[in-house]
């Protein structure tokens, strides 16, 4: 109908005037204009209906061959209880805060409603709720949408009853001073009867209360594990703080035993070198994926101990977490005050 009376305006003889006929094509261009917004509008509701809330929420799909593991994220002394922390794990992001009742709390890094990082908000200590600082929508520990200001109270309760409303929560633990996550589809009972599938049982031996040093380094995580499983580099690399140029000697190493078929678990060897001018005898292993452990002890007649464990993360592309964890060495009897240290 609104063509037709474009047209009208344009070609009726007695109304056929210039301002008219601009005014015809005008008409004309504007519901042009509208039928292709109103087009454009469809499809992106359409597209909102079908797509997930958060653009990294697809992340780990196609990380099909990943183990399906507790993910070590981040040590807890660098994570803020008041404040939400980002982290990441295989381009996926998520807001970790601790709740009135002193529990941490993973959130998928989107709020639902504009894919704002739930990273840059606000914990409401008198809701006890995540707020976005983008619109303010509030969310509950559990990621239930409590809270939408914009709106009266009739549509909110209606609009906060959809899922879509809802932010993405994730099961978490904490072992030995360090946050994990469950961030995979499958069922987080699925682990439950593999040991190297859980915190517990991939930390086995380590330190019940360790310091924690955490890099997050710009290359991948296959290239920060080869790194921390070379010894030879440590002289040259880390002249001065973990050894000495003139240390460089010949390694004896012995040949990976492994775990599993084919070493998909890990693998272990034992080593000995030098560091520091001393001569070090050390264990050594990886409990695939993350974790590489150095349990030794320095040929002195003392017989001192050495040990250092290291959780290497895969946070996106060409780039890694590595979460340092000492305890049980001398020099840690003196522990700082702030035990967590974060270079990034």
């Amino acid at each position: 109908l609104l063509f037709i009376h474009c047209v009208f305006l344009i070609f009726e003889p007695s109304i056929m005037k210039p301002s008219r006929i601009r005014y015809g094509y005008a008409c004309i261009l504007a519901l042009s204009r509208c039928k292709s917004v109103l087009s454009l509008s469809r499809s992106a509701s359409v597209a909102a209906k079908e797509s997930p809330p958060s653009p990294s929420a697809n992340a780990l799909l196609n990380a099909k061959k990943f183990p399906r593991t507790w993910v070590p994220v981040a040590s807890t002394f660098e994570l803020d209880p008041d404040r939400p922390t980002p982290v990441s794990f295989l381009g996926q992001r998520f807001a970790c805060y601790r709740d009135n009742s002193g529990a941490w709390v993973a959130l998928d890094d989107a709020c639902p409603h504009r894919l704002a990082p739930l990273s840059e908000g606000r914990i409401d200590r008198s809701a006890d709720t995540l707020q976005c600082s983008y619109h303010g929508w509030s969310f509950d520990s559990g990621g239930t949408c409590v809270g939408i200001p914009q709106m009266t109270p009739e549509k909110e309760e209606r609009a906060r009853a959809s899922r879509r409303a809802c932010a993405t929560s994730y099961p978490v633990l904490v072992e030995k001073n360090v946050l994990w996550i469950w961030p995979w589809e499958e069922d987080v009972l699925s682990a439950a009867g593999d040991p190297l599938a859980h915190p517990e049982g991939i930390m086995a031996g380590l330190p019940d209360d360790p310091s924690t040093y955490t890099r997050d380094l710009p290359y991948g995580w296959d290239t920060l594990l080869e790194n921390l499983l070379d010894p030879s580099h440590v002289p040259f690399a880390h002249h001065g703080m973990q050894g000495k140029r003139t240390d460089a000697v010949p390694i004896n190493m012995t040949r990976p035993v492994h775990r599993g078929s084919d070493g998909e678990r890990g693998f272990s060897f034992s080593m000995d070198d030098r560091t520091m001018g001393m001569m070090r005898k050390t264990q050594a292993e990886f409990r695939a994926p993350f974790l590489i452990n150095y349990d030794g002890t320095f040929q002195t007649e003392t017989a001192r101990p050495f040990r250092l464990a290291t959780l290497c993360i895969p946070t996106r592309p060409g780039w890694s977490r590595g979460i340092i964890l000492t305890g049980g060495n001398p020099d840690d009897d003196q522990k700082p005050t702030k035990k967590n240290k974060k270079n990034k």
